[in-house]
């Protein structure tokens, strides 16, 4: 599915740029993205999540499923001590 194209460069939004190009396996660019603030940058992050199942941060879901497993190992070595 296409995404429109949307400007993601604010004007005298700081000097560091980021350019991102997703290429497939013969090295054809697929798609490009240019941002130079946070905001555009985390809707980019969803956008190439979405399509191209890219992640950049662990998921929620993920990061509270290893607590519990770590919540309930620590609770099991305690438990074996005696």
């Amino acid at each position: 599915m296409p995404y429109k194209k949307h400007k993601w460069m604010k004007y005298g939004g700081g000097r560091n740029i980021i350019e991102i190009k997703v290429k497939d396996e013969i090295g054809k660019q697929l798609d490009f993205f240019k941002c130079n603030n946070k905001e555009a940058f985390k809707i980019i992050a969803e956008i190439l999540r979405d399509k191209y199942g890219f992640k950049f941060t662990e998921d929620k879901r993920e990061k509270e499923k290893k607590e519990e497993i770590q919540r309930e190992k620590d609770w099991l070595e305690k438990d074996m001590e005696w």
